[in-house]
């Protein structure tokens, strides 16, 4: 009966909304009333995340190239360690080669990589920041007003979370 009822919970769990699955990060309410932002893994029509063995699959170039073109995001989050591949190899070839190709795009600038903090920080301000270009003369001014983040409410960002954002403005003389 433990077993039947563990199951029942967990197809419950599977069931989602069209937003839980779509969006890369939905706010998550805790039992003791906290609010975090949880972020969906990457499964790309497959059921379970990427391991070490899988990862070709993911990363297919195809995939990659879609991802450019829609100026997306991608979580992919699996611990690289386990479960231990037979002969000693820590990645199989084609999960190799996958992560050379991202690699490469990389390099060529054509693919931005970084760690998830890194990632959900930019979605988080890119989506929720509220700003305005002002011209005070010759100079165009960006004034941060709020970001809405959906697990605190309207704040202040810092000024970190601000590093590596573009902003598109006006055209004018001297932008």
């Amino acid at each position: 009966m433990k077993n039947v009822i563990k199951i029942l919970i967990g197809h419950r769990r599977l069931i989602r909304t069209t937003a839980q699955v779509t969006d890369l990060c939905l706010p998550a309410r805790f039992a003791d009333g906290t609010t975090l932002m949880a972020f969906n893994r990457h499964l790309r029509r497959f059921r379970e995340p990427s391991t070490r063995h899988t990862l070709h699959y993911t990363l297919t170039p195809a995939v990659l190239d879609e991802l450019m073109a829609e100026q997306g995001y991608l979580i992919l989050y699996t611990h690289l360690g386990m479960p231990r591949f037979e002969g000693g190899e820590l990645l199989p070839a084609a999960d190799l080669r996958a992560l050379q190709y991202l690699a490469g795009l990389y390099h060529q600038g054509k693919i931005w990589v970084a760690p998830t903090v890194q990632v959900l920080n930019h979605w988080l301000m890119t989506r929720n920041l509220e700003w305005k270009a002002i011209w005070e003369g010759d100079r165009l001014i960006i004034q941060i007003e709020t970001i809405h983040d959906p697990a605190t409410g309207p704040r202040m960002p810092h000024m970190d979370e601000l590093a590596g954002l573009c902003f598109e403005v006006p055209p004018g003389q001297e932008t």
